[in-house]
């Protein structure tokens, strides 16, 4: 799902790419890359509100994740 998830978000797929980085986030709560993934698919995707928590939560599964702390002060 992940990479599905991000295949279709590198094409512009948005909706989709949220969709499947969701249901693999489900299944991985903590991968901290993933959440972070899915925080760039949601901001991506026009929805930054919805990305904050997955980003937040990237930063707490690892701390230095310079890029879900980019993404995130972006979205706020």
């Amino acid at each position: 799902q992940q990479e599905l998830g991000l295949t279709l978000l590198l094409t512009g797929h948005f909706a989709q790419a949220i969709d499947a980085l969701a249901k693999a986030r489900e299944l991985s709560p903590k991968d901290a890359q993933l959440a972070a993934d899915l925080g760039f698919a949601l901001l991506r995707g026009g929805r930054p509100s919805e990305a904050v928590p997955h980003l937040r939560a990237a930063l707490e599964l690892e701390p230095g994740h310079a890029v879900a702390a980019q993404l995130l002060e972006e979205a706020l």
